[in-house]
Protein backbone atom coordinates (compact mmCIF):
# COMPACT_ATOMS: atom_id res chain seq x y z
CA UNK A 1 0.00 0.00 0.00
CA UNK A 2 2.82 2.40 0.87
CA UNK A 3 4.43 2.08 -2.54
CA UNK A 4 1.21 3.21 -4.15
CA UNK A 5 1.54 6.43 -2.14
CA UNK A 6 4.66 7.66 -3.99
CA UNK A 7 2.73 10.39 -5.77
CA UNK A 8 0.75 11.25 -2.62
CA UNK A 9 4.11 11.78 -0.92
CA UNK A 10 5.18 14.16 -3.64
CA UNK A 11 1.99 16.25 -3.45
CA UNK A 12 2.61 17.15 0.15
CA UNK A 13 6.11 18.26 -0.72
CA UNK A 14 4.94 20.54 -3.51
CA UNK A 15 2.47 22.83 -1.75
CA UNK A 16 3.55 26.29 -2.84
CA UNK A 17 3.20 29.81 -1.50
CA UNK A 18 1.41 33.10 -2.03
CA UNK A 19 1.35 36.28 0.03
CA UNK A 20 -1.17 38.68 1.56
CA UNK A 21 -1.33 41.88 3.58
CA UNK A 22 -0.90 41.83 7.35
CA UNK A 23 -4.06 41.65 9.41
CA UNK A 24 -5.11 40.35 12.79
CA UNK A 25 -6.46 36.81 12.98
CA UNK A 26 -10.21 36.28 13.07
CA UNK A 27 -11.45 34.71 16.31
CA UNK A 28 -15.16 34.54 15.44
CA UNK A 29 -15.69 30.83 14.82
CA UNK A 30 -19.21 31.46 13.52
CA UNK A 31 -17.60 33.25 10.58
CA UNK A 32 -14.56 31.14 9.75
CA UNK A 33 -14.57 27.76 8.05
CA UNK A 34 -11.45 26.52 9.84
CA UNK A 35 -11.54 27.64 13.50
CA UNK A 36 -8.11 28.23 15.01
CA UNK A 37 -8.85 28.66 18.72
CA UNK A 38 -6.19 26.88 20.78
CA UNK A 39 -7.23 23.42 21.91
CA UNK A 40 -9.79 22.90 19.15
CA UNK A 41 -9.39 19.39 17.78
CA UNK A 42 -10.61 17.01 15.10
CA UNK A 43 -10.47 13.23 14.59
CA UNK A 44 -10.67 11.67 11.12
CA UNK A 45 -11.25 8.16 9.83
CA UNK A 46 -8.93 7.41 6.90
CA UNK A 47 -10.23 4.73 4.54
CA UNK A 48 -8.80 3.04 1.46
CA UNK A 49 -10.36 0.15 -0.47
CA UNK A 50 -9.40 -3.28 0.91
CA UNK A 51 -7.49 -1.71 3.82
CA UNK A 52 -8.45 -1.37 7.48
CA UNK A 53 -9.44 2.11 8.61
CA UNK A 54 -6.80 4.32 10.20
CA UNK A 55 -7.55 7.28 12.46
CA UNK A 56 -5.83 10.68 12.36
CA UNK A 57 -5.98 13.42 14.94
CA UNK A 58 -5.36 17.15 14.61
CA UNK A 59 -5.47 19.97 17.15
CA UNK A 60 -4.69 23.68 17.36
CA UNK A 61 -1.61 24.48 19.43
CA UNK A 62 -0.13 27.74 20.64
CA UNK A 63 0.39 31.01 18.85
CA UNK A 64 3.62 31.54 16.94
CA UNK A 65 4.88 34.64 15.14
CA UNK A 66 6.48 34.15 11.73
CA UNK A 67 7.67 37.06 9.61
CA UNK A 68 5.64 39.47 11.71
CA UNK A 69 2.38 37.54 11.37
CA UNK A 70 0.63 35.59 14.13
CA UNK A 71 -0.33 31.99 13.42
CA UNK A 72 -1.56 28.96 15.31
CA UNK A 73 0.62 25.87 15.12
CA UNK A 74 -1.20 22.68 14.12
CA UNK A 75 -0.28 19.54 16.05
CA UNK A 76 -0.97 15.80 16.15
CA UNK A 77 -0.86 13.32 18.99
CA UNK A 78 0.00 10.46 16.61
CA UNK A 79 1.83 10.63 13.28
CA UNK A 80 -0.95 11.09 10.69
CA UNK A 81 -1.53 8.99 7.59
CA UNK A 82 -4.10 11.00 5.62
CA UNK A 83 -3.11 13.83 3.31
CA UNK A 84 -4.90 16.62 5.18
CA UNK A 85 -3.47 16.05 8.66
CA UNK A 86 -0.05 15.15 7.23
CA UNK A 87 0.18 18.46 5.37
CA UNK A 88 -0.80 20.48 8.45
CA UNK A 89 1.42 18.60 10.92
CA UNK A 90 3.63 21.04 12.93
CA UNK A 91 2.86 23.83 10.46
CA UNK A 92 1.10 27.15 10.96
CA UNK A 93 -2.29 28.56 9.99
CA UNK A 94 -3.90 31.96 10.33
CA UNK A 95 -7.31 33.35 9.44
CA UNK A 96 -7.79 36.73 7.85
CA UNK A 97 -11.36 37.59 7.07
CA UNK A 98 -12.73 34.90 4.77
CA UNK A 99 -9.28 33.47 4.06
CA UNK A 100 -7.06 30.86 5.71
CA UNK A 101 -3.30 31.01 5.12
CA UNK A 102 -0.67 28.35 5.64
CA UNK A 103 3.03 28.69 6.48
CA UNK A 104 5.52 25.94 7.23
CA UNK A 105 8.14 23.45 6.14
CA UNK A 106 6.52 20.53 4.34
CA UNK A 107 8.23 17.19 4.71
CA UNK A 108 6.28 13.96 4.38
CA UNK A 109 7.44 10.35 4.45
CA UNK A 110 4.94 7.66 3.52
CA UNK A 111 7.42 4.81 3.27
CA UNK A 112 9.22 6.02 0.13
CA UNK A 113 12.80 7.18 0.61
CA UNK A 114 12.38 10.47 -1.25
CA UNK A 115 12.92 13.28 1.27
CA UNK A 116 11.74 16.67 0.00
CA UNK A 117 11.45 19.83 2.07
CA UNK A 118 9.84 23.01 0.83
CA UNK A 119 9.39 26.29 2.67
CA UNK A 120 5.82 27.56 2.39
CA UNK A 121 4.83 31.08 3.35
CA UNK A 122 1.30 32.43 3.57
CA UNK A 123 -0.19 30.00 1.08
CA UNK A 124 -3.90 30.64 0.53
CA UNK A 125 -5.56 27.28 1.19
CA UNK A 126 -9.17 28.38 1.74
CA UNK A 127 -11.44 31.33 0.96
CA UNK A 128 -15.11 30.75 1.60
CA UNK A 129 -16.07 33.96 -0.21
CA UNK A 130 -14.35 32.96 -3.46
CA UNK A 131 -16.72 32.11 -6.33
CA UNK A 132 -16.76 28.64 -7.82
CA UNK A 133 -13.81 27.87 -10.13
CA UNK A 134 -11.72 30.78 -8.91
CA UNK A 135 -8.07 29.74 -8.61
CA UNK A 136 -6.86 30.53 -5.10
CA UNK A 137 -3.25 29.70 -5.89
CA UNK A 138 -1.21 28.08 -8.64
CA UNK A 139 2.50 27.60 -9.09
CA UNK A 140 4.82 25.56 -11.25
CA UNK A 141 8.41 24.64 -10.56
CA UNK A 142 11.26 22.18 -10.99
CA UNK A 143 13.07 20.16 -8.33
CA UNK A 144 16.12 17.95 -8.77
CA UNK A 145 15.95 14.81 -6.64
CA UNK A 146 17.35 11.30 -6.35
CA UNK A 147 15.06 8.31 -5.96
CA UNK A 148 16.56 4.87 -5.35
CA UNK A 149 19.77 5.96 -7.11
CA UNK A 150 17.97 7.40 -10.14
CA UNK A 151 18.40 11.17 -10.71
CA UNK A 152 15.05 12.82 -11.30
CA UNK A 153 13.95 16.17 -12.63
CA UNK A 154 10.49 16.72 -11.17
CA UNK A 155 8.36 19.33 -12.90
CA UNK A 156 5.16 20.17 -11.04
CA UNK A 157 2.11 22.38 -11.18
CA UNK A 158 0.12 22.67 -7.98
CA UNK A 159 -3.25 24.40 -8.00
CA UNK A 160 -5.96 25.13 -5.46
CA UNK A 161 -9.38 26.05 -6.83
CA UNK A 162 -12.48 27.20 -4.98
CA UNK A 163 -15.60 25.19 -5.70
CA UNK A 164 -19.23 25.81 -4.93
CA UNK A 165 -20.77 26.88 -1.62
CA UNK A 166 -23.23 24.24 -0.43
CA UNK A 167 -26.19 25.08 1.84
CA UNK A 168 -26.05 21.50 3.12
CA UNK A 169 -23.69 18.58 2.67
CA UNK A 170 -24.14 14.96 3.78
CA UNK A 171 -20.92 12.99 4.34
CA UNK A 172 -20.66 9.30 3.44
CA UNK A 173 -21.15 8.44 7.13
CA UNK A 174 -24.54 10.17 6.90
CA UNK A 175 -23.77 13.31 8.90
CA UNK A 176 -25.31 16.54 7.61
CA UNK A 177 -23.44 19.84 7.79
CA UNK A 178 -24.79 23.23 6.80
CA UNK A 179 -23.00 26.10 5.04
CA UNK A 180 -20.14 24.16 3.46
CA UNK A 181 -17.32 25.37 1.18
CA UNK A 182 -15.86 22.92 -1.33
CA UNK A 183 -12.20 23.22 -2.40
CA UNK A 184 -10.20 21.24 -4.96
CA UNK A 185 -6.43 20.71 -4.96
CA UNK A 186 -4.70 19.22 -8.00
CA UNK A 187 -1.11 18.27 -8.68
CA UNK A 188 0.32 17.62 -12.14
CA UNK A 189 3.74 15.99 -12.34
CA UNK A 190 6.35 15.09 -14.92
CA UNK A 191 9.38 12.94 -14.00
CA UNK A 192 12.45 12.88 -16.26
CA UNK A 193 15.80 11.18 -15.73
CA UNK A 194 19.09 11.46 -17.61
CA UNK A 195 20.92 8.25 -18.47
CA UNK A 196 24.31 7.62 -20.09
CA UNK A 197 24.68 5.50 -23.21
CA UNK A 198 27.00 2.62 -22.25
CA UNK A 199 30.55 3.04 -23.56
CA UNK A 200 30.06 6.72 -24.37
CA UNK A 201 29.90 10.06 -22.61
CA UNK A 202 26.56 10.79 -24.26
CA UNK A 203 23.54 11.28 -22.00
CA UNK A 204 19.90 11.25 -23.02
CA UNK A 205 16.76 12.38 -21.18
CA UNK A 206 14.18 9.68 -20.52
CA UNK A 207 10.67 10.53 -19.43
CA UNK A 208 9.56 8.31 -16.58
CA UNK A 209 6.20 9.99 -16.03
CA UNK A 210 4.48 12.08 -18.68
CA UNK A 211 2.79 15.22 -17.40
CA UNK A 212 -0.48 14.19 -15.77
CA UNK A 213 -2.71 15.00 -12.82
CA UNK A 214 -1.60 12.51 -10.21
CA UNK A 215 -3.56 13.87 -7.25
CA UNK A 216 -6.99 15.43 -7.05
CA UNK A 217 -8.10 16.16 -3.50
CA UNK A 218 -11.60 17.50 -2.89
CA UNK A 219 -12.18 18.93 0.58
CA UNK A 220 -15.36 20.11 2.29
CA UNK A 221 -15.20 22.77 5.03
CA UNK A 222 -18.21 23.44 7.25
CA UNK A 223 -18.75 26.90 8.73
CA UNK A 224 -17.59 27.08 12.33
CA UNK A 225 -16.30 23.49 12.29
CA UNK A 226 -13.49 22.94 9.79
CA UNK A 227 -12.71 20.22 7.27
CA UNK A 228 -15.40 17.56 7.54
CA UNK A 229 -14.64 15.30 4.57
CA UNK A 230 -11.99 14.87 1.89
CA UNK A 231 -11.84 12.61 -1.14
CA UNK A 232 -8.29 12.12 -2.42
CA UNK A 233 -7.81 10.47 -5.81
CA UNK A 234 -4.24 9.34 -6.48
CA UNK A 235 -3.44 7.88 -9.89
CA UNK A 236 -0.48 7.63 -12.25
CA UNK A 237 0.81 5.66 -15.23
CA UNK A 238 4.57 5.49 -15.81
CA UNK A 239 5.91 5.94 -19.33
CA UNK A 240 8.59 3.26 -18.80
CA UNK A 241 8.97 -0.15 -17.20
CA UNK A 242 10.18 0.75 -13.67
CA UNK A 243 12.19 -2.48 -13.49
CA UNK A 244 14.44 -1.11 -16.25
CA UNK A 245 15.68 1.50 -13.77
CA UNK A 246 15.44 -0.75 -10.70
CA UNK A 247 12.59 1.35 -9.33
CA UNK A 248 10.61 -0.56 -6.75
CA UNK A 249 7.24 0.97 -7.62
CA UNK A 250 4.30 -0.29 -9.71
CA UNK A 251 3.94 0.60 -13.39
CA UNK A 252 0.67 2.31 -12.58
CA UNK A 253 -1.46 2.95 -9.56
CA UNK A 254 -4.87 4.24 -8.61
CA UNK A 255 -6.33 4.79 -5.17
CA UNK A 256 -9.15 6.67 -3.56
CA UNK A 257 -8.49 7.72 0.02
CA UNK A 258 -11.25 9.30 2.11
CA UNK A 259 -10.84 11.38 5.25
CA UNK A 260 -14.06 11.65 7.28
CA UNK A 261 -14.55 13.74 10.42
CA UNK A 262 -15.69 11.54 13.31
CA UNK A 263 -15.49 13.81 16.37
CA UNK A 264 -14.45 17.39 17.01
CA UNK A 265 -14.29 20.08 19.69
CA UNK A 266 -14.25 23.80 18.88
CA UNK A 267 -13.22 26.02 21.80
Amino acid sequence: MKKHFLLLFIVAAFITSCSSDDSSNSTDNSFVYLPLTSGSNWDYEITTANQPSIFDDLYVGDEIVLNGKTYKQMKNIEIPTGLYCSILRDNALRNEGSKTFFTGDLSLNLGINLPIDLAVEDFLMLDHSAPSNQVLGSQSGIIQQNFEGVPLTITYTFKVTAQENLPNYVTPNNVTYSDVKKVKMTLALQLVTVQSIPGTTVTIPITILNTQDVVTATQFYAKGIGMVYANDVISYNLAIDPATFNLDIPQSGSQIVTETLTTYTIN
